[in-house]
């Protein structure tokens, strides 16, 4: 094992724990829901889109049109335009390996190359790329595991799909306890509750990461023209 391939492990190893046994999750309802293990596996190689697997369940078990089942994880997962903006010239230096990483971008992927990319120790592009693969490979196991151990299993798992969302809400106070201010966590949580006010459980998440975005924006802007300003008055004394 090389040193990028032992770092990028030790930097993935938390979420593990939750990868697992959230693939785990997603393959004992899709046997419940009576798919056999080829298209389990494939759905976690192949979209591997977490909250939208979970809701490919139902999708799959309603035997919806795929352009519709299409539009929904378009909308689901829009959310990923913004996350993919912050590694834009992070890619370009990927060459070939650039789709993949796209592709591997996840909210737990995401936030750990964020803190990466933050942190005062510079980490090779290799470590990046290990990092979305052994994430990928915790997803692929958990459901491999999940479907075999599903005939061993015997409580009930209604309810087991909010387990994604209860990874995330660590996830993000995870990212409180480490930032500088509360205030960008404040604006999504305002932008979210008023969202679903507004539009509804079914379409509130693109316009509040929309709102969300736009008001950071605003707020990082306003806030470097201000400094622009104090070191513009300070240089006149």
């Amino acid at each position: 094992m090389t040193k990028e391939m032992k770092e990028a492990f030790r930097l993935s190893l938390p979420i593990s724990f939750g990868y697992v046994f959230l693939a785990i999750a997603f393959a004992l309802l899709m046997r419940e829901s009576g798919f056999s293990f080829l298209p389990i596996t494939l759905a976690s190689m192949i979209v591997y889109a977490g909250s939208m697997q979970f809701a490919l369940v139902g999708l799959l078990s309603l035997v919806m049109p795929l352009w519709m089942i299409a539009l929904m994880t378009l909308v689901i997962n829009f959310r990923m335009l913004f996350y993919g903006i912050n590694f834009i010239e992070d890619y370009k230096k990927m060459g070939w390996k650039a789709p993949y990483m796209m592709f591997a971008l996840t909210d737990e992927t995401f936030s750990i190359f964020l803190g990466m990319k933050q942190s005062s120790k510079k980490y090779s592009q290799e470590t990046f790329i290990w990092v979305a693969v052994f994430n990928h490979l915790y997803w692929i196991s958990g459901t491999i595991i999940g479907y075999f151990v599903g005939d061993y299993i015997g409580f009930s798992t209604k309810g087991i799909e909010f387990s994604m969302t209860a990874l995330f809400v660590v996830i993000v106070i995870n990212q409180m306890s480490q930032a500088a201010s509360y205030f960008p966590f404040i604006i999504g949580a305002v932008s979210g509750i008023i969202s679903l006010i507004v539009f509804g459980p079914t379409y509130f998440l693109l316009p509040s990461l929309i709102a969300t975005i736009i008001l950071l924006f605003v707020v990082e802007e306003s806030r470097r023209i201000s400094d622009g300003r104090l070191k513009g008055g300070k240089g006149h004394d």
